[in-house]
């Protein structure tokens, strides 16, 4: 019993580690989205 909660925890954790690196690539993928964007607004 013990065993399995361990590993339900190291799951979840391992569960929020591969969420928090999808949100952190999606942060990047809209910033630089929004970075041309302002940069074709203000230098074209």
């Amino acid at each position: 019993m013990i065993v399995s909660a361990a590993f339900t925890k190291l799951e979840a954790r391992e569960n929020a580690r591969v969420v928090a690196m999808r949100g952190w690539k999606n942060f990047l993928f809209l910033k630089e989205e929004l970075f041309s964007f302002l940069f074709k607004k203000f230098f074209s």
